[in-house]
């Protein structure tokens, strides 16, 4: 399953893992939503809700998850209901995806609530907020 991942600079996640690019990992322990698993979501937007304000670098990036697979939607948390969340006892890192490629992704989605999510989670530029306007006039 494609999906998208928030690290920090270095591909570093917030326990400190730092993951490689083309590299499977694998679970140890059971697979749990919010405890055990790799978490990616499958709306790119909504990874930035992991975004650290405090530090406030970060990179998204490509996954491939396998194995088993829980989808967050499906158990009870404190997202109401909109986050496309998932836990894997499987994943590879494939790429980064750049800023720009993020935005267009979002913005070509056609879903406004999906943009609000994105004008609600980072700051944008100028141009960014430009290109939304030229794609959502009021």
């Amino acid at each position: 399953m494609k999906g998208f991942k928030l690290l920090d600079e270095g591909y570093i996640n917030e326990y400190g893992h730092v993951y490689e690019f083309g590299k499977t990992y694998h679970l140890n322990g059971d697979l749990r939503w919010n405890y055990n698993g790799f978490h990616f979501c499958t709306h790119i937007e909504d990874t930035l809700r992991y975004r650290n304000k405090e530090k406030g670098t970060f990179v998204i990036v490509e996954v491939l998850a396998s194995g088993d697979i829980v989808d967050g939607s499906s158990v009870e948390n404190d997202y109401y209901g909109y986050e496309s969340g998932y836990a894997s006892s499987e994943i590879e890192i494939v790429r980064e995806v750049p800023r720009e490629e993020m935005i267009n992704i979002v913005i070509n989605s056609n879903v406004i609530d999906r943009v609000n999510r994105l004008i609600m989670s980072i700051p944008l530029t100028e141009e960014e907020i430009n290109l939304i306007l030229d794609r959502y006039p009021k």
